[in-house]
């Protein structure tokens, strides 16, 4: 999920290197010409709209919450896995609040329907936002080292 405009800049100028700019680099142009790119700079697109007017560290969609005066969902913790855990909040006011439950939001049901329909093809998927600034990888719910697995 984005949530700021620095990350819908960079994405943008990914896309833009991606897809308009010739390379003369045989190998880059290969590895280019191999794989199919789909990008969805903005996916909480009235959480970003509100940045730009109202609250410039925003990261909720602005759904209204049932039985709550409070609105919106942090997006990036209503995914399935782990949901509900560390670093998250079940009060609707609060900034990092899950939902009710994991997939409660369209945005996150549109995003899980779309992987689970083209999974066999995806390679690589790469989530970007830049609250807090920080370069996270998967599993930033913990800060133990990941376990490398074999398969």
């Amino acid at each position: 999920m984005l949530e700021s405009g620095y990350s819908v800049s960079t994405i943008m100028y990914i896309i833009n290197q991606v897809v308009r700019n010739p390379n003369d680099d045989t190998l880059t142009k290969a590895f280019l010409d191999s794989y199919d790119f789909v990008f969805m700079p903005v996916l909480n697109p009235d959480g970003y709209a509100y940045t730009w007017s109202h609250d410039r560290l925003w990261r909720k969609n602005r759904a209204p919450n049932k039985h709550s005066r409070c609105v919106g969902v942090d997006l990036n913790r209503n995914w399935d896995f782990k949901w509900g855990g560390r670093g998250t909040s079940g009060n609707a006011c609060d900034i990092d609040f899950r939902g009710y439950s994991a997939f409660s939001e369209k945005e996150t049901i549109a995003v899980r329907d779309w992987v689970e329909k083209e999974k066999s093809k995806i390679v690589l998927y790469i989530n970007f936002h830049a609250y807090g600034q920080l370069w996270m990888t998967p599993y930033g719910y913990s800060t133990d080292k990941p376990v490398m697995r074999r398969k």
